[in-house]
C-alpha cells in the first residue's frame, strides 16, 4: 500500500502548488517530506495530508483507475488549507515524538522553506511592480523603482522607492497625511488586513493572491521554528 500512496501523492502534488518553476519544486519537495514524517509517525491511519478514505474537499471521488482529483485553482482555499494541515502535522509529529526519528527530514524541510519564502517574495514583489506601474501610469503618477537582489538565491526584482517616488510627485503628496497613506498602502500592498485609514484605492485581486501565497509560506516558517 505505501509504493501506491507515494506514487499517487508524487501525482497529485502539482495540482497543488500554484504556479510552476522552481519554488513549485520546492513545495512538492517540501509537501513530500512532510507526508513522510506523517506516515513514518502515523502510517496510513494519518488524517493530516490527503488521508486515506477522507479529505473529500480534496479529492472527488475514487476509481478503479485511481483517485479523481479536483485540482485548487491559484490561490485557491485548498492550497492554504493543504499548508495548514502540513504545519499542523509537524507541530504535534515534534511534540509526540521530538525531532530524533524525523532530524534529516526537518533539517532538509528547513533549508527548502528558507529558498521558497525568498523566492515567492520575489515573484510578489515582481508582480507588485507590474501592477503598480500599470496603476500609476493610468493615474499620471511619476514612479521611480530601485533595484533588490538576494544573493543566495541569485533573485532580482524591482521594488517601489517610496522617498523618491514622493518627490518626483510633490503636489500629490504634499501633505503629510497624504505621504503617510501612501507610505502605509505601499508597506502593506496586497494584504487583506490592511484598513487604510482614510479611503484609498483598494488593491487588485492578484494583488491580494499573491501575497497570500507570500505569507502561508512565511507563517510555515514561523510554524516549523515555533516547535523546535
Amino acid at each position: 500500500m505505501r509504493p501506491f500512496i507515494f506514487l499517487f501523492v508524487a501525482t497529485l502534488l502539482a495540482t497543488y502548488v500554484l504556479g510552476g518553476g522552481l519554488a513549485g519544486a520546492l513545495e512538492k519537495i517540501y509537501l513530500w517530506d512532510c507526508y513522510q514524517i506523517a506516515w513514518e509517525w502515523q502510517g496510513d491511519k494519518q488524517q493530516y495530508i490527503l488521508p486515506l478514505g477522507k479529505g473529500k474537499d480534496l479529492i472527488v471521488n475514487h476509481r478503479g483507475s485511481g483517485p479523481d482529483v479536483a485540482p485548487p485553482g491559484p490561490g485557491s482555499e485548498n492550497y492554504y488549507k493543504l499548508i495548514e494541515n502540513m504545519n499542523a502535522m509537524v507541530r504535534d509529529a515534534r511534540k509526540a515524538k521530538g525531532d530524533g526519528p524525523f532530524q534529516s527530514l526537518i533539517a532538509e524541510m528547513d533549508r527548502i522553506l528558507d529558498q521558497v519564502v525568498a523566492i515567492r517574495l520575489s515573484e510578489f514583489e515582481k508582480w507588485a511592480e507590474r501592477d503598480l506601474k500599470k496603476d500609476f501610469a493610468k493615474n499620471k503618477i511619476n514612479v521611480i523603482m530601485e533595484d533588490k537582489t538576494d544573493s543566495r538565491y541569485n533573485l532580482q526584482w524591482k521594488a517601489v522607492n517610496y522617498r523618491e517616488t514622493v518627490k518626483a510627485n510633490k503636489a500629490l503628496f504634499a501633505s503629510k497625511t497624504d505621504r503617510k497613506n501612501f507610505r502605509d498602502w505601499l508597506s502593506n500592498y496586497g494584504s487583506p488586513d490592511f484598513k487604510p485609514s482614510s479611503p484609498t484605492k483598494p488593491y487588485t485581486e492578484g494583488a491580494g493572491t499573491h501575497f497570500k501565497v507570500m505569507k502561508a509560506w512565511r507563517d510555515t516558517v514561523a510554524a516549523l521554528k515555533a516547535t523546535c
